[in-house]
């Protein structure tokens, strides 16, 4: 007969080997899914030149948080999100950080008071003499920081901004560098939400698809479109709803049949396709991203368009990128060249879309 000493100790040893074989059979992932792979800033393709600046900061910061990431190769956000999984399978990631933003800068004259001396000689200083002006740049940046699971789902989002103000900036580098200063801010406070974030790992919503291994797209073509909202939520974008419309109706110049769906975070659109598609009756989704940069020294606007069309299932069918530029407006104010520039690389990308 066995003691009950004995038997302690055997059950006791066979713990630990079970113990260790379970830890030895974990696989890569499972053992880093901390890690988070933060896809940069940057595009392939973009001409953005903050953007590599973007991708340094959060870095930067990211490091000094002591959040572990891994920065991958700059990838179009919505295709690298679509094989989400492998991705995060050949990372041993856990997640993806993936962030988005937008930036504006205005110009303007600013008076500088004058300075009077002291009174000489009983004298009243001179109060009709005027000051300098200046030129200033008020500047303002979003960023909107996402994580997602492997699965897709977004965990966590948070969206910040910063303004400032450039002076006396002769060269349209010193100006831009305010662009750069801006970010630096809006970064470190998005950040230091994710720091102190506490949150869960939610279960992908009933019914939703995975990220990956989406069905093969239908060669027949959809019958009708939903278009994603260009405009985000927390996106204080004040020409969003414009750019929105003008799209649209462009869409519907062409033939389409195409019904504009909910504001919604564009990293959504994987979770909330099928949702989307049963809410407007549609079989295809339209999901536009457009970057603009305006430069006050050059007096020059320039637009980058992407154009996805996506199936309900969360496959990315068919993507068209699409660039235009445009010099000074001759009438109204500066900042309407943003939907007009829009416009023209419109009329470029959605014949590529739909040849």
């Amino acid at each position: 007969m066995i003691s009950k000493a004995l038997f302690l100790a055997c059950a006791t040893a066979l713990a630990v080997i079970s113990a260790w074989a379970g830890a030895s059979a974990q696989s890569p992932s499972a053992a880093t899914s901390s890690t988070l792979i933060l896809l940069p800033y940057q595009e392939p393709g973009s001409n953005d030149p903050h953007a590599g600046r973007v991708t340094e900061t959060l870095e930067y910061w990211l490091k000094d948080a002591g959040i572990a990431f891994k920065t991958v190769a700059p990838a179009d956000h919505l295709q690298a999100l679509a094989n989400a999984r492998a991705l995060c399978a050949a990372n041993g990631a856990g997640g993806l950080l993936i962030p988005e933003g937008r930036y504006e800068q205005a110009v303007d004259q600013e008076i500088v008071p004058a300075t009077t001396g002291p009174r000489r000689g009983g004298q009243r200083p001179d109060l009709t003499q005027r000051g300098s002006t200046r030129t200033v740049y008020p500047t303002h940046v979003e960023l909107r920081l996402d994580e997602l699971g492997c699965d897709g789902v977004i965990r966590w989002t948070v969206t910040t901004s910063h303004d400032g103000v450039e002076a006396d900036a002769s060269l349209f580098r010193k100006a831009g560098a305010a662009i750069d200063d801006a970010f630096v801010f809006a970064v470190y406070d998005a950040v230091v939400a994710r720091k102190t974030a506490r949150f869960g790992v939610p279960s992908a919503p009933a019914g939703s698809p995975p990220a990956q291994n989406a069905p093969a797209p239908s060669r027949s073509a959809p019958a009708r479109y939903a278009l994603v909202p260009y405009q985000q939520p927390g996106i204080a974008d004040v020409h969003g709803g414009e750019i929105t419309q003008t799209l649209l109706a462009r869409l519907l110049q062409r033939g389409l049949e195409v019904r504009e769906g909910p504001v919604i975070d564009h990293l959504a659109v994987f979770a909330r396709g099928r949702e989307l598609c049963a809410a407007t009756g549609a079989q295809g989704i339209i999901v536009p991203a457009l970057r603009i940069e305006q430069s006050m020294y050059t007096g020059r606007s320039h637009a980058e368009l992407r154009l996805s069309l996506l199936t309900c299932s969360g496959a990315v069918v068919r993507q068209a990128p699409a660039e235009a530029d445009m010099g000074r407006p001759e009438s109204g104010p500066f900042s309407g060249a943003v939907v007009t520039v829009s416009e023209r690389a419109m009329d470029e990308a959605i014949p590529k879309l739909f040849p």
